[in-house]
């Protein structure tokens, strides 16, 4: 029985690992519009782009 708990505990410790490992540079990426709207805004900038960076950058993600 101990056998059949320690491998659970390893199958869901790979899961929160695989997880994190997914879903941390994602949420970097969402949480960090404001950064990413004061860098597009140095003259030149492209209006187009500033306006509909996510949806633009959420395109391109998972298209890639």
């Amino acid at each position: 029985m101990l056998a059949l708990l320690c491998r659970y505990g390893v199958v869901y410790f790979i899961f929160v690992l695989l997880g994190t490992g997914t879903l941390l540079p994602w949420n970097v990426f969402l949480t960090e519009k404001e950064f990413y709207d004061v860098r597009m805004h140095v003259i030149p900038f492209n209006q187009y782009i500033t306006n509909n960076f996510m949806s633009i950058f959420c395109l391109v993600f998972n298209t890639a």
